[in-house]
């Protein structure tokens, strides 16, 4: 059922709740529903990115939470927008949030940065 509403053309998968929680925000604090997060991250037309009422995000909610399957997931998303508070978070947290986000870099991510430092690299030592 998850999948076919998931499906849904018209559906807004980024709609929030009374505190502007989305879905994946939810479904971030849940390993025991792993399969819907799964099924949110995935999609690319799901913002990971919008923050709620106590000023987190999916992020901030799956590092709040300690669901470190969410974390790793987001951190897979070339989109994915880290912020100061997450850092903040994942420390008090004991969560080393920099590893994971450097393991987990998205290829296309490295391909721009390899391909941003050939750039800049080159005009540099150009002759």
């Amino acid at each position: 059922m998850m999948e076919t509403i998931i499906a849904l053309p018209n559906y807004d998968l980024n709609s929030v709740n009374m505190n502007l929680d989305s879905p994946i925000m939810v479904a971030a604090e849940f390993t025991e529903t792993a399969w819907v997060f799964d099924m949110l991250v995935q999609n690319p037309n799901v913002n990971i990115n919008l923050i709620n009422d106590v000023n987190r995000s999916a992020l901030g909610n799956a590092i709040y939470k300690k669901n470190i399957h969410a974390i790793t997931a987001l951190a897979k998303r070339a989109d994915l927008v880290v912020r100061e508070e997450d850092y903040q978070l994942a420390t008090s947290a004991n969560i080393d949030l920099k590893g994971i986000l450097e393991k987990n870099k998205p290829t296309s991510m490295v391909s721009d940065m390899d391909a941003a430092f050939k750039e800049a690299f080159s005009k540099t030592f150009a002759k």
